[in-house]
Order: C-alpha cells, then structure tokens, then sequence
C-alpha cells in the first residue's frame, strides 16, 4: 500500500512539473489563441483497458470539434494545421482505482524573433490535472476531458472577442 501510494505521488508530481515548466499567464495564454480561425484534433490512444470503460476516441474527437464549433472555431483535419491535443496517461493505483493525469495542449507554429528562418511546433496554450476514479466511474474521465476542452474555448472566445472600452476599463490587471 505505501508503495502504491509512493508510485502515486512521484506520477502527481511528475505531472505537476511538466505543467509547470509549460506555464503562461491567462493573458499571455489567451494572446495565443488570437486570430485562429481552424483548429485540428488530436486525441492521443488510451490505455486499452481504459478505452474499454470511456466512449470511443472518434466520438470523443467529435465532441470536442462540436465544443470548438461553438465557440467559433472551424475543426480541421489538415496536416499542418494548428491543433489541440488531448493526452491521458493512467496508472492503476489498486484493484479498481485509476489515477489519471489529462494534458489538454495547443500547439501551433511559432517562428524565433532573432532568426525568422527558424520555426517548429511549440505549445503555446495548456491546462489539466490530475484525477482519481473508481473503474465504476470511469465514464467520468470524458466529463472531465470536456471541461479541459471548455477551458480552450473559453480563453479562444475571450480573446477573439471585440470588447467595448467601457469593458475594457472595467477588467483590472492580474498581478
């Protein structure tokens, strides 16, 4: 059981660290989104014993491109094309218990400002976190997927909204 517990806490942590190090501020991160007009998904493979329990990957692709619809967005499948991209590690953590880290991430092309010729694909957006369930509710990974994805198109809206200057008085600076 302490090893267990111990597998658990270096996985949390380690997943901590990867957001870290990623980290923006909310302004910063919904600058990124600015302009973006198409989207791609792309939805890393689950576990094949967690797949067994969530809705299928193409259905869940479905419904986070519905979600970037709503928000303004054109999903795509272009190769090339700006994209989010969906990672869920797992770890069974006793006999019906799974500890889950979600990566929802944008990545887009960004070019270096000291040398123009030189651009690849980077993140420049990311949130998620860690969860715990029951293999009973394992059906609850997909609700918590989704609002990760809500997260994206609400920072995607904010920032390619027009606001009026009475509005934009009224926002104050995060310190």
């Amino acid at each position: 059981m302490i090893r267990r517990l111990s597998l658990i806490v270096v996985f949390a942590a380690f997943c901590g660290a990867m957001s870290l190090a990623e980290g923006a501020t909310p302004v910063l991160r919904q600058k990124t989104l600015a302009g973006l007009s198409k989207v791609a998904v792309v939805i890393e493979p689950l576990r094949p014993d967690v797949a067994d329990h969530v809705t299928s990957a193409a259905q869940l692709k479905a419904d986070i491109q519905e979600r970037l619809r709503k928000a303004g967005l054109q999903p795509t499948e272009d190769v090339g094309a700006p994209y989010v991209c969906v990672t869920v590690n797992s770890m069974k953590a006793g006999d019906k218990r799974w500890v889950f880290a979600i990566d929802v991430a944008f990545r887009d092309l960004v070019r270096l400002d000291r040398d123009a010729t030189c651009s690849t694909l980077a993140t420049t957006w990311k949130t998620g976190g860690l969860l715990a369930l029951d293999e009973d509710n394992l059906a609850k990974l997909r609700d918590s997927l989704l609002a990760y994805v809500e997260e994206f198109a609400l920072d995607y809206t904010a920032s390619n909204t027009k606001m009026t200057p009475a509005h934009a008085k009224s926002i104050k600076p995060q310190r």
